[in-house]
Formats: C-alpha cells, structure tokens, sequence
C-alpha cells in the first residue's frame, strides 16, 4: 500500500527507523471520538507511525459534529475487530484481512 501521495508506507516506515525523516515530517494524524473511544481518519499514517514504534506522534482531535468530518468519518469507518486492529488494504482485501485477523488472533 501506498500513501495518496505515491509515497510506500514501507519507505515511510524505514525513514522514521533510520531517522532519515520524523513524524513532524507527516501531517498530524486526525482522530475523532466516538462512544468513548477514539478512531483514526488516516489509518496508513497511524500504520507507518506504529511500525516504526515512535513514542510521540503529532495528532489533531477532530469533533463528529462536523459535518464534513462526520462524512469522512462515516466514508473511512469499516471497523475491523471492533477497530482493535489497524488494516490498511485494498477494498477487495478486507474479506482475506478479517479471515487472517480472525485466525491469528488479535
């Protein structure tokens, strides 16, 4: 997988190991709450961001009262074992992604 930007998240994620780049060299990643728990809007960054196993990551609260996020929001949220784990594939993906989440565990 890729960023929007054609950029891999594998490079993204060597990067920040090597400390050729930081995460301050990233867009913040947006977070919105939802039933007490808080989401994700830019899964591939939060992925890249986890990989690298960075301590501080620049994040911006975003409110569902928003319109347009609640767009975003309601667009992005496929939940994946109640949204535990973070799955970045392809749409056609999803359906092999939960068969292996599902027997490999969490």
């Amino acid at each position: 997988p890729n960023f929007s930007s054609g950029g891999s998240l594998s490079d993204a994620i060597r990067g920040l190991r090597s400390g050729r780049v930081s995460a301050d060299d990233f867009p913040a990643i947006r977070v919105v709450e939802r039933n007490g728990q808080l989401y994700s809007l830019d899964n591939r960054r939060l992925t890249v961001f986890k990989a690298a196993q960075l301590d501080d990551v620049p994040v911006q609260r975003l409110n569902l009262s928003d319109h347009a996020v609640q767009r975003e929001f309601t667009r992005k949220f496929r939940p994946v074992n109640d949204g535990l784990n973070n799955v970045v594939v392809p749409s056609a993906g999803r359906a092999e992604a939960r068969r292996v989440l599902r027997e490999f565990g969490k």
